[in-house]
């Protein structure tokens, strides 16, 4: 299996050919799946990426809409409300935002996107994210003979511009009452399965 003996995560390279090969296309919607935000409100740095990447490809016309895809999973926070609330901080367009708030797991935000792009009838769609979750997910997509669904990995060199961060006061606004954590609901491997969709 590609998680087992395969790289981990694609190249610098390799996610510079893919993006070359794909930017040229014009995706109607794009899945920028969430991450966890941390118990005192402050972000991570793969937060920060996949923001400036769904950024980026609607700022250089390569997708019109952004589906941004994630719960309450480790932390208190809706991740997929998090990433809203960066993107329209930085000047999106909340009307180009479709937040789904019910993902636990990489294979559920690749199905609920799926159910989705059926839903309105979408013809071209791609996933957006980091090398790592990028590799994952796009071996989830060929085991499931998913074929049309791309995947852009994130490019670091495209990402060197200033993010406009939330407030402090901004982000425990965004927090919620009532949490469990994930792995108080689900066995590891229950999760690692979701995780690697398998």
């Amino acid at each position: 299996m590609l998680f087992i003996t395969g790289k981990l995560k694609f190249s610098d390279q390799e996610c510079q050919t893919i993006f070359n090969n794909l930017k040229k296309n014009k995706y109607e919607t794009i899945l920028i799946p969430g991450a966890p935000f941390k118990n005192d409100g402050s972000e991570n740095l793969l937060i920060k990426r996949r923001i400036k990447w769904g950024i980026y490809l609607i700022k250089e016309g390569i997708g019109e809409k952004l589906y941004l895809s994630g719960g309450a999973i480790h932390t208190a926070f809706v991740e997929a409300e998090i990433f809203k609330a960066y993107l329209i901080k930085n000047n999106l367009n909340p009307s180009d935002l479709v937040v789904d708030g019910r993902a636990e797991h990489s294979s559920e935000n690749i199905l609920n996107f799926l159910a989705y792009i059926s839903k309105e009838g979408i013809k071209k769609a791609a996933i957006a994210t980091d090398a790592a979750q990028a590799k994952r997910m796009a071996y989830y997509l060929k085991i499931h003979e998913i074929h049309n669904i791309d995947i852009l990995p994130i490019v670091e060199d495209r990402l060197k511009f200033q993010l406009i961060d939330l407030s402090t006061e901004e982000i425990k606004e965004l927090k919620i009452n009532t949490f469990t954590d994930l792995s108080d609901k689900q066995n590891i491997w229950h999760r690692l399965k979701g995780k690697l969709g398998i």
